[in-house]
């Protein structure tokens, strides 16, 4: 889930009221390195922001507001072949 929500970068940006992040991460976001998985990044980011992160009700309000097509650009190796899947069977 942390790991659409990192490609949902420009929603995330909203959500907590910051123009930029002090915290970084690998691009693309699939490959951030599993000594700080994408979960401990979201963490981080809001820590950074003075708010804890309360996973489900954060990621809903979050991700809501997200294209899934721009996070598939951005999560080109999981979560793009999955949009391509479903995309394939909506057109049989």
């Amino acid at each position: 889930m942390e790991t659409l929500i990192v490609a949902a970068e420009a929603e995330l940006k909203t959500f907590l009221g910051v123009n930029f992040f002090k915290v970084t991460w690998q691009l693309p976001v699939e490959d951030q390195n599993h000594d700080l998985p994408p979960k401990q990044v979201v963490k981080r980011l809001f820590a950074s922001c003075g708010r804890p992160y309360k996973e489900a009700v954060d990621a809903a309000n979050i991700l809501r507001n997200a294209s899934y097509q721009d996070i598939a650009d951005r999560c080109p190796q999981c979560f793009g072949p999955f949009v391509e899947f479903l995309s394939g069977l909506a057109n049989v």
